[in-house]
């Protein structure tokens, strides 16, 4: 059923997947977030922070890359209720919104020189994703 409880990596994110572009072969690292939950939960991170930007070193979306994520993903057999994403999605965006804001509070300098996007690229996320609804 595509609601059962499995295995959640829970930090699927640009810099724990590594692709060999020679085969396409893809790997996953970093497993101490895991938790038990629903398959759509490993992917709200992915769809903000797939990869690195060169220009301004912040985490950034790259569409490409996370089509042909997803696609392997389901061809493996795994399948994304897209309804349920948005809604993991949302606590995602929520939670990191609230964590951006009290980086900021505490030391903007520093959390600018991050690689995290500020709160207002959250709280942008938040309202686009609401008005998609």
């Amino acid at each position: 059923d595509q609601y059962d409880a499995v295995f959640c990596h829970y930090d699927f994110s640009g810099s724990n997947i590594i692709v060999e572009k020679a085969s396409h072969n893809i790997s996953v690292i970093d497993f101490d977030n895991w938790k038990v939950s629903v398959r759509e939960e490993d992917f709200p991170k992915l769809l903000h922070w797939t990869v690195i930007d060169s220009k301004t070193q912040k985490r950034v979306s790259s569409p490409s890359l996370i089509n042909d994520f997803v696609r392997g993903y389901e061809r493996a057999g795994g399948l994304i209720n897209e309804r349920v994403l948005r809604l993991k999605e949302a606590e995602w965006l929520l939670r990191v919104y609230s964590h951006s804001l009290y980086r900021e509070n505490l030391d903007i300098e520093s959390y600018r020189k991050s690689s995290f996007p500020c709160s207002e690229y959250y709280e942008q996320a938040i309202l686009s994703l609401l008005k998609s609804t």
